[in-house]
């Protein structure tokens, strides 16, 4: 039998999503960053290895949430939640297959949301929102911190985001 989070024992109508006031769960999706940014706890925390729960493993927990506590916002919790395209593409495909009445946001990175035949599947399985880590608009102090992203690739991210209809917020460091 699959050992599901103990929800019950919290009152769940204190935990709000801010921007919408609707109550809202985590529901860990993956552990562990393959990247090395140098600001970045997660590695230390998680780990360098990515893993991550199974598509049927993954909604199964939501469809809980919403069958048994009546959630319709679910929080992905991971350091990437989209890292790997296309086992986040079958995670996709298993919502939209159930037709389930949620939303759900997470953090992704903005190359893996370059391609908008993806984005549009992340909003046609209930993504409302996605935080991206940009960190600075400087190239060059990107590349200082090991931060492996173009701003290009961000520029489109950010472009097929409101094409598809997700909000967008970024995590930016500053000093």
């Amino acid at each position: 039998e699959t050992a599901y989070p103990a929800w019950d024992l919290l009152d769940l109508s204190r935990y709000r999503v801010p921007l919408v006031n609707q109550k809202y769960v985590l529901v860990e999706s993956s552990r562990g960053c393959p990247y090395s940014c140098d600001f970045c706890v997660a590695p230390i925390h998680q780990g360098h290895k990515f893993r991550e729960k199974g598509a049927k493993a993954l909604v199964d927990e939501i469809e809980r949430g919403h069958r048994e506590f009546g959630l319709t916002f679910f929080y992905l919790w991971a350091d990437t939640a989209t890292l790997n395209v296309k086992t986040f593409r079958a995670f996709c495909d298993e919502l939209i297959e159930r037709k389930l009445p949620i939303q759900w946001f997470g953090n992704a990175r903005a190359d893996n949301l370059v391609d908008l035949d993806f984005v549009h599947r992340l909003r046609q399985a209930g993504c409302w929102m996605l935080a991206l880590g940009i960190e600075t608009e400087s190239e060059e102090t990107r590349k200082d911190m090991m931060k492996r992203l173009e701003g290009e690739k961000i520029r489109k991210a950010v472009a097929n985001m409101r094409t598809a209809g997700i909000r967008s917020f970024a995590f930016f460091i500053m000093g």
